[in-house]
Formats: C-alpha cells, structure tokens, sequence
C-alpha cells in the first residue's frame, strides 16, 4: 500500500497566512492594473467559483513567489505583459467554458455528494480501461512503495449508490481548473510546482475545482513549464516568438493544428476569446499564428461580422504582419515611421556570413585614375592584381598585413597575427573534398545539418566550406544535431541530412492512426515523412498507437500497419445502442447481418468474443436469446404478446406461408414463451386458452365447442353449460373463461356447492 503523507492541513495553513501585500508581482506592471475587475467581468460574465477575479490575482502572486524562475505574466514591457495575459484568457475561457466548468462535463458534470464525499457519475464506456479515467498506469509504480512520473492509480469500480456509476471525485485526474489540467502525470508535476509536494493533489485532485489558488495555479505551471509533445512551453510562443499558434499547438495542436474533423468550430471559439481578450486588454496587435498549422486559414474564414469567431472582425487590417520582407526597399521614405516593426524580432541575433562575397563590386570607386600619388596609402590592394605574384618575402613583415597575401609566406611569422585572416589557406585535412565534418546549413528548407563535402559526391554534402576555421564543425550528424537542433528528434535530424527514411512511427492525428515515415510507394503502413519537423517519432506502431488513447490499441495497430482500406475490423462484438442490441466490429454486408460497421473510435469500448456475451454484459434487460438474434439479423422462434390481436405471435420472419410468424417484438424488453399457450396463460388470461392458442399458432381462431362441462355464471347467478350460446343446447352459457376457478362435471354437482337453497330446476340454466 502506498502511503501519502496528509500534509493538506499545512497547505491550508500556508495559504490561510501568506499575505499577498508584501510580494511585488512580477513584471513591468502590476497585473491588476492591466485586467480589471471590470475587464474581467466583461469578459466571463457568468464566471463561478473558484473562478474569482481576487483568487486570480492572489493566484498570480503565489505562483510568482514559488517558482520565480518560471513566472507568469512577467514580460519586460507592459505591453508584453497584455499580450501573454490576452493569450492566456483566450485559452483559459475556451477550455473552462468561461470560467464556468470547474470540472470536465464528460466526466463529472452529474455528481453527488455521500458522506461529505463528491462522486461524479461517469459514463459506462469509461469503466473499461485505466486510461478511460486519465490514469496512466505506467507512469505509477504502487509496487515500490512511492511515486515514479504520476500520481498513482488505478481503473475504478463504480461505488454502491443507487442511479448511475458513481466514483469518488478524487480517485480521478479528469480536467479540472483553468486550463483542464488532465491525467495523473500533469497533477503530480503542479502538485510538486505549487506546493512542494506531489502528495497534495495526488491525495487530493479535486482541490483543483473547488481552491482558487489551485485552479488558477495549476493553469499557470501548464503555461509556464509544461512544453508538451511540441518541446515548447506556451509562454515561451508568446514572449520569444510572439506567437499565438505556438500556445493552440502546446495545449491541443493534435485536435487543432489544423483543425481535424468536428473540431473546427471550437478552434474558431478560442480564436474569439482571444480576439475578446486581446480588444479588452489594448494590445498593439495580434500576436501571429505561424506556429499552428491552419489557424490563419480559421481566422480568416470565421472573422467576420456574422462569422463564428466575429469579435476578431476588426483584427482583420492587423491581424498579423506581411509574412516576408520586400526585396528592395521603397523608393521614398513615409511620411511617418510606423509604430511598431513590421514583423517580431528573431527568436536569436542572425549568424554571421562565413564567407566574404562570391564577387567583387561592380565598379571602381573612382570615375578614373588619379593623377598623382595619394598622400596615404589604401586600406586594401587595387582592384586587379599584378600580371606576376611577387616573390615570397624572406623575412617576415614589421606588422601584419590587413589581408592575407596570395600564397603563403617562404617562413612563418615570429608571432601570430592579431586575428584570423578571412580566408585561410586550405589544410591538408580538408583539402579539395572538404573536412568531412558536419555543420548547420542555414540556407536550405528546411535547415539542417550538412557535410563539408562536394554535394556532387553524395546526398550528406552541402558543399565545401572556404573557411572551416570560421565555422563549428562536428565529428558526426549526430553531434550537430543535438547542438543546433534539439527540438527536433534526433533521428528526424539525421535523415534530414541523409535523405534517407527513419522507418520509425509518428502520429497522424488526422486519420486517428500512426503512420511510418518511409516512402508511400514502399508499403500500406508508410506515410511518408511527418509534417512537422517537431513530430515525436516511436520506434514501434505499439508505442506510437498509446498516443491515440481513444483508439482501442489493437485497432490503431491494425489500421496503422495494414492501411484503413484493407482493415476488416476485429470482428468483435460491441454495443451499438443505436440499433439497441450487440453488433460485430466488421463492414455492413447483406451476407453478414451481424456486422455493424468498422469502428475508428473504440475510445471507452468494451470488445467481446461472442455476441452472447456481449449481450449479458450490455443488454442485461433484454431476453438473452432476443438479443443475440437481434445481433445476428435472425429470430428466436419463441412467443410474445400481441394484445391488438387477442393473441400471441412468434417471432420468425413474416411470410404469407407462416402466418403465425409476426416478426422481431418492436419492445425490446417484450417478454419470450416457448409455446403459444405459456404466452397465452401469462398475457392473455381473460381470453380462451384454447382460441387464444389456436389464432397464435394457425393466425385464427379454431372453433370450439367447450367442455361440456358446468360453471357459475354470476351475471344471472346461474350454474350454466361450458358451450357456446349459439349451440341448440338451452343450457349453454357460453365458453368458460380461463379465469374460472371451478368447472363441475353435473350441474347437480354446481348446484349443490354455490346454491344449496335453490333447487336444482331453479339453480341451473334451462
């Protein structure tokens, strides 16, 4: 058993004496300045607990006083600061609803409280698989006695209360607060972040939704420290590259970056918050969208006056800066500097050029030759050198030569020159195929590293360097690439240089599969190189497909390898609560009527063997053998009640032949008999047993004589024949109903029992 150590009361404690007064927010300004409580209350309206705009600012201090090497709305200019915090709410009111969504409305939007604890009522598919609760199990290690990566978890049962699948609230790491922090590895890095302890929200993941320092904090470390698969924090896209696409890709650039099916009215959502928050907080401009595939596209499509995201309308004129610079500058000045640059500064200052220029200047300097001697001499040789080289000099010169001389000197200098000369002589290392070493090659799409070699003698070389001195050079691919491009998987990095495939996995959210990065002619399962230099690449589809957890593994596996048109499902059964019974995870086929269709999202699905025990397990309520017959396209051949014709009918196709057979009950939860007359005994008890059987089993009603036998017929209080009226028999009463308690072979025998005072000619119908 792992133990947590209760230090929530400390924490509350903590919290209850910190005073927010005596700590300076971080920043150029004070945070409160720049969003008011006006401009807050404009902005989420409807804003509930523990969304607060004093929880907010009280939240900002204590996160900047715990982690002030990460802090939140902490630009060096105000103007800076207004940009981060419109990103930030613009993101924030898009994930929690506006501030209204404390806790994710999948999974606990109906709760209720037991024993002072909150369950939340979570939907049957997410009681299949850990991972359906956001519990990652190999991120925990229970088996130790601690922590690994994640607070530890595991599936939960549904607890004993009555209506729904109840579970403690705070066994569960579903979203919660600002930005909906989710799964148990994300908790325990703010828990750590927040209180110095994982224990915190381990012990406790619902203080999120209901502690306004934890709602809001737990937003901030996302913000701050969490890089997600992108390898880049959010604030990081708003200070360093001024950009806005760069915060979409960190929280949710697999669903939105583009925008994949279904997904593109709430990309258009987030963008008006942002255009919201960004109008109301005064910035300059917006921030730009480059880093998310797809969403200048979105923005320029729903920005409009009746458009989804229409108070980014008056963005549009700025929404974002040209995206190159002309090519020649234009040929008179403005008549007044611009505001602000055209375009954010580089995330780095430029690299210097490791070469001088391929050629010289078009023209002399002067129009002509001067005509006698300067009086000082030129900095630099005339424009063409002598018909002959000079001979070598025997000794070495008083002082270094601005620029190096044309071959090198008879003997060497007595000490070195002050710098490098721009050109060196080549070495023997390098000579005329290069050094073989690798360096950045900036002037390629994409960037990347390259060998010092004659490209013509093979696909790693960018060409011979003219000044190796002037450059980093590495021994291998390998090395640059982890120096000038660590963002990029490595391995990504080297087949940039190669140009030959990784052959490894990486995630097409698009077809909710994973494709292999290797030529698309070579195999079903290739999907050429991923789009995104950024992309994680996994060595196995296994591995990869964990990325997809609402793929059910061995589908993502399948579709992955194989190719989604020749996947022919898992030939499975599962529930298919629309046609109300279980179906086979196979294509719809007039030859396979059990076949539901293929699934694509098996995400909280439950997969079985047989349909009956899928059945069992989905469809308790219904009659085992109705439903397994549903699921196959058949009939059970037994009974149910039709009480529009007096009658039961038999549940087999309809024919003009069999016209017992009424076909599948349309009430699912219609009760089965194995005979006519079970049905008819349990359902139709006021109806003869004899006709009711006969119209269920020939589709009329025979005719029947009766017994013969004698009954009370209260209605005249009279023993009375079992025969029908119509017979010539003046003591006919009519059929016996089913109901009757005593039927007796005399009317003697009648009379005497239910009217011993009357006489037998009185007693009995005559």
């Amino acid at each position: 058993m792992v133990s947590y150590r209760n230090n929530l009361v400390g924490q509350f404690v903590f919290l209850a004496i910190w005073s927010t007064h005596n700590v300076r927010r971080a920043g150029a300004a004070d945070i409160g300045t720049i969003l008011t409580e006006a401009a807050f209350d404009l902005l989420a309206p409807r804003a509930v607990a523990p969304y607060t705009y004093t929880g907010f600012l009280d939240a900002v201090t204590y996160w900047n006083t715990q982690n002030p090497s990460n802090p939140i709305f902490s630009g060096s200019t105000e103007m800076q600061q207004r940009h981060e915090l419109a990103a930030f709410l613009g993101n924030s009111l898009h994930e929690s609803d506006a501030f209204q969504a404390s806790r994710e409305y999948f999974m606990c939007q109906n709760n209720k409280l037991d024993g002072g604890v909150l369950y939340c009522d979570l939907p049957s598919s997410q009681f299949t698989s850990a991972s359906g609760q956001y519990c990652s199990t190999t991120h925990t290690n229970p088996a130790s006695g601690g922590y690994e990566d994640g607070c530890n978890c595991q599936l939960q049962s549904a607890a004993p209360i009555a209506g729904g699948n109840y579970v403690d609230a705070n066994k569960l790491f579903f979203g919660r607060g600002a930005l909906q922090l989710s799964w148990n590895y994300n908790y325990i890095d703010a828990s750590k972040a927040l209180t110095g302890s994982a224990d915190t929200l381990c012990n406790s993941p619902d203080l999120v939704a209901t502690n306004e320092i934890y709602a809001w904090g737990t937003a901030f470390w996302f913000w701050t420290m969490n890089t997600g698969s992108v390898g880049k924090t959010c604030s990081a896209a708003v200070l360093t590259d001024s950009d806005f696409g760069g915060t979409v890709k960190t929280i949710n650039g697999g669903l939105e970056c583009p925008a994949i099916s279904g997904h593109e009215a709430s990309l258009a959502q987030r963008l008006n918050y942002y255009c919201l928050a960004a109008t109301e907080l005064s910035v300059d401009s917006l921030l730009t969208f480059d880093d998310c595939t797809g969403l200048q596209a979105a923005f320029d499509t729903c920005a409009t006056a009746s458009g989804a995201c229409a108070d980014c309308a008056i963005w549009l004129a700025t929404a974002s800066p040209t995206s190159p610079p002309t090519k020649s500058p234009s040929k008179s000045p403005v008549k007044s500097p611009t505001k602000a640059p055209t375009t954010p500064p580089t995330a780095s200052p430029t690299r210097p050029t490791t070469s001088p220029t391929k050629a010289p200047t078009d023209a002399p300097t002067t129009a002509a030759p001067t005509k006698s001697p300067v009086k000082n001499p030129t900095k630099s040789p005339s424009t063409h050198p002598t018909a002959s080289p000079t001979r070598p000099t025997t000794a070495p010169t008083k002082a270094p030569t601005k620029s190096p001389t044309l071959r090198p000197v008879g003997s060497p200098t007595r000490k070195p020159t002050n710098r490098p000369s721009s050109n060196p002589t080549a070495s023997d290392e390098a000579g005329a195929s290069g050094t073989r070493k690798y360096y950045p090659n900036w002037g390629t799409s994409p960037a990347k590293c390259v060998m010092d070699c004659d490209p013509a003698t093979g696909p790693t070389c960018g060409g011979i360097v003219s000044n190796p001195a002037g450059m980093q050079m590495y021994d291998t691919a390998e090395t640059c690439c982890a120096y000038w491009f660590g963002w990029m998987d490595t391995v990504r990095c080297v087949s940039l240089t190669t140009g030959a495939s990784t052959n490894k996995w990486w995630v097409d959210y698009q077809s909710s599969s994973c494709k292999q990065d290797c030529p698309t002619s070579t195999s079903s399962s290739c999907g050429g190189a991923p789009p995104d230099l950024s992309v994680k690449l996994y060595d196995t589809v296994t591995e990869c497909c964990t990325k997809l957890g609402w793929i059910q593994p061995s589908t993502c596996a399948a579709v992955s390898t194989s190719g989604p048109d020749s996947y022919t499902g898992s030939q499975k059964y599962h529930a298919d609560w629309t046609a109300g019974t279980c179906k086979k995870d196979c294509a719809v086929s007039d030859a396979n009527p059990e076949c539901g269709g293929i699934l694509t999202n098996t995400a909280g699905e439950t997969l079985f063997d047989t349909a009956k025990d899928c059945c069992a397990s989905k469809f308790g309520w219904i009659n085992s053998d109705f439903c397994q017959a549903l699921a196959t396209g058949g009939h059970t051949n037994k009974y149910y009640v039709s009480y529009s014709d007096n009658a039961c009918k038999k549940d087999c196709a309809v024919s003009g032949s069999s016209p017992e057979c009424g076909g599948n009950p349309t009430d699912q939860s219609t009760q089965l008999f194995a005979t006519a007359s079970e049905c008819c005994s349990s359902k139709l008890s006021w109806v003869n047993l004899s006709m009711c059987v006969s119209k269920s089993e020939t589709g009329s009603a025979a005719t029947v004589t009766g017994s013969g036998k004698w009954y009370v017929d209260w209605s005249i209080s009279k023993c009375v024949k079992d025969c029908p009226e119509s017979a010539v028999d003046p003591e006919c009463g009519g059929l016996a109903e089913t109901w009757e308690p005593t039927i007796y072979s005399t009317a003697s025998a009648c009379c005497n029992e239910k009217f011993s005072w009357m006489d037998l000619a009185s007693c009995k119908l005559s």
